[in-house]
């Protein structure tokens, strides 16, 4: 697979868990990309073992958010994103905390590969890997819900890569179905 995009370094928290409509992703990434710092939140709905569906995104980007509309057809808004070592916050739309510091479940290499689908019948291929250490939520996590498409959201989940590589194709059509 040919990526558009081939990050590395990437700093990336995952909070996984469950909706009325599935399990859901919220994954907010600190990076850089041909020397710009940015920051972006996403919001997936796991519609397969190697298939998830973007529902929403944000970037703190201006200029990249827009790319990522016009040339990837992606559901991508400007957002004030912030990315913390145990902490994202993407006001008015989601905030998480771990309020304090816990040992993981497990530690190791880990990763995402597949399609990602877009509104409109579009998709592109996603990779996101590095060495990640997995939380159990806890009653003292904070998680603050405001987007419509978390409104049945429970948080289950925190996936922590300090160094990770986010990597992403060009935009294809789904062939019809």
């Amino acid at each position: 697979m040919k990526y558009v995009a081939d990050l590395q370094h990437v700093r990336e928290i995952t909070i996984a868990g469950d909706a009325d409509d599935g399990p859901m992703l919220v994954t907010a990434a600190d990076g850089v990309f041909r020397g710009i710092r940015f920051r972006e939140l996403a919001i997936l709905r796991v519609t397969g073992e190697s298939r998830a569906f973007l529902v929403q995104a944000f970037n703190s980007n201006r200029f990249f958010a827009w790319c990522e509309r016009v040339f990837f057809k992606t559901p991508y808004l400007h957002g004030d994103v912030r990315v913390g070592a145990r902490a994202v916050s993407a006001p008015g739309v989601f905030t998480a905390e771990m309020r304090e510091p816990r040992t993981p479940s497990s530690v190791g290499r880990d990763g995402w590969h597949g399609e990602v689908h877009l509104p409109g019948g579009h998709y592109f291929v996603a990779k996101l890997e590095g060495m990640t250490e997995r939380y159990r939520v806890v009653e003292r996590d904070r998680f603050e819900l405001e987007h419509p498409a978390l409104r049945t959201f429970t948080p289950r989940e925190w996936l922590i890569r300090a160094d990770a590589r986010h990597a992403k194709s060009k935009t294809y059509r789904a062939p019809a179905a």
